[in-house]
């Protein structure tokens, strides 16, 4: 049965007062402890990490965070580094000093008509908070227009994406209903769509990060990275050959440290920092900026108007065989693929995907990968033109200044981009001079370090072995066969393909 408004609002505010008086009590506690570690002049990070766990775990329990996060969260505290979380912990113990005031924001919360917010203030207690006490800060401060303009641009951006991801997820379930496919493809559509709106909390969390590091420095960029695979095949003077581990860290190695960049940013270019190689992973370092996210919000919510304007509760739509799959095509340059079993070297697939001239192509995949587990794909994150990108960006920066004004940056386009003496203002989503680099290309790039960051938080329940590689809910929530798969791709067939009728 539904909970009431009234007892809705009561688990709201119960969850959200404990996570954000344990962000509030870990951060006081390490610093009592490292006091009274500190008289004995050595101090074991592991050490630390017990001691304030032990420390805060009465208030630990009440939460719905798990041991493994809340040890995260301690080391990240305790860290030097500028993090998105020391961040928020900052600015929670600042902005919420009593349960009372967090009790007040979830109540005014709930009761806007903003569905994402809401949403958001349930499900991620200190993401939602912190954008609604950021979006009053920002309508109440008339003295800086253009910084509230953008916050309130990504969060309607934010809100219209998710509208056309619930339109989309509740037409096929309304077919999957009529052609008699609802058992079991609900489950699995309800799943990954859960996993979709992650990625949207994990842009107003970056969004909700900027706004904050900006009330403390005039400055509008981020320095993160992605997770990425070092292995694979790569074209080597019209020749393909393997990628090795060791290839990867000498060409990550050669990009040296950039001197140019302040010290918290300079750690995300060291390569002993970046290279995995007995894993097979590189963490390749991103510099991101403002208007990066909303650009990035204005090319993913038009992603999903075409998807969601492109198919129809009613009709059916036409549909090809190409390497195992059937290609849907929901009009608007839109498609489904499915794809049961494998074929050749094509795993077994169930996508949606946006094509374009300008805007490339851009999907949203679950990939069965081996025989128990499937995992959500974000893009088509490219190692080879990431690593291009990064060098760009960085060479660019490199014979000139890094410019990080947010009066140059902030409410700014392509045209009329500051770009003064030997300045330069680093872009993902405007990174227009590397070869083959689309729109899509960007966006994915993007959209992996968006969800990187967004781990910190504590939006999946541990970290991600690749950033573009997840599935909170689609792979925990709810494990599939290999057989089970092929059945759910088959019932997209058909829910999809087949006439509903007006």
């Amino acid at each position: 049965m539904p909970m009431s408004s009234s007892e809705l609002e009561s688990e709201v505010m119960e969850r959200a007062g404990n996570q954000c008086e344990l962000l509030v009590l870990i951060n006081k506690t390490i610093l009592e402890v490292r006091h009274e570690l500190g008289e004995s002049g050595v101090i074991d990070v592991e050490e630390l990490i017990s001691t304030v766990d032990e420390r805060t775990n009465d208030i630990g329990e009440l939460t719905d965070i798990s041991n493994d996060l809340r040890r995260r969260w301690i080391r990240a505290l305790d860290s030097s580094n500028e993090s998105p979380l020391v961040q928020y912990s900052r600015f929670i113990s600042e902005r919420f000093s009593s349960r009372d005031e967090v009790e007040t924001l979830v109540k005014n919360a709930l009761e806007k008509e903003d569905q994402l917010l809401q949403k958001l203030t349930c499900d991620y207690p200190l993401i939602g908070l912190s954008a609604n006490q950021l979006h009053h800060e920002c309508i109440a401060d008339e003295s800086n227009l253009p910084l509230r303009g953008w916050f309130e641009d990504c969060l309607r951006l934010a809100a219209e994406t998710h509208n056309g991801i619930r339109t989309f997820f509740d037409t096929c379930l309304h077919r999957a209903d009529k052609t008699g496919q609802s058992e079991i493809l609900a489950p699995f559509l309800n799943d990954w769509e859960k996993d979709i709106e992650i990625t949207l909390a994990e842009c107003v969390n970056l969004a909700n990060v900027f706004i904050i590091h900006a009330q403390q420095e005039n400055c509008a960029v981020f320095a993160t990275h992605i997770v990425m695979p070092i292995t694979g095949e790569i074209v080597v003077n019209g020749k393909t050959k393997k990628r090795t581990p060791n290839t990867s860290s000498q060409e990550i190695m050669a990009m040296k440290k950039f001197d140019f960049l302040s010290k918290k940013y300079r750690r995300f270019f060291d390569p002993r920092n970046i290279v995995d190689e007995e894993k097979n992973i590189a963490a390749v370092p991103v510099i991101i900026s403002f208007e990066d996210i909303r650009r990035f919000l204005k090319f993913y919510n038009t992603f999903w108007k075409n998807i969601s304007e492109g198919i129809k509760p009613t009709g059916s739509h036409p549909s090809q065989d190409k390497n195992g799959a059937k290609i849907i095509d929901l009009k608007e340059a839109a498609s489904v693929t499915s794809r049961p079993r494998k074929y050749e070297d094509r795993e077994p697939r169930i996508s949606i995907c946006r094509t374009g001239n300008q805007f490339g192509k851009f999907d949203l995949r679950i990939d069965q990968d081996g025989a128990w587990q499937v995992t959500f794909d974000f893009g088509n994150t490219d190692y080879e033109k990431t690593l291009d990108c990064t060098r760009k960006i960085c060479t660019g920066i490199q014979s000139g200044h890094l410019i990080t004004d947010l009066s140059e940056v902030v409410g700014k386009d392509d045209a009329d981009m500051s770009r003064s003496g030997n300045g330069r203002y680093p872009s993902i989503m405007g990174a227009k001079d590397v070869e083959g680099f689309t729109a899509s290309d960007r966006a994915s790039l993007l959209g992996s370090a968006i969800v990187h960051a967004g781990t910190d938080i504590g939006t999946r329940s541990r970290g991600l072995k690749i950033s573009h590689h997840f599935a909170e809910h689609t792979q925990n929530g709810y494990q599939m066969r290999g057989v089970e798969f092929q059945e759910i791709a088959k019932a997209m067939t058909i829910m999809l393909t087949r006439n509903i009728g007006n």
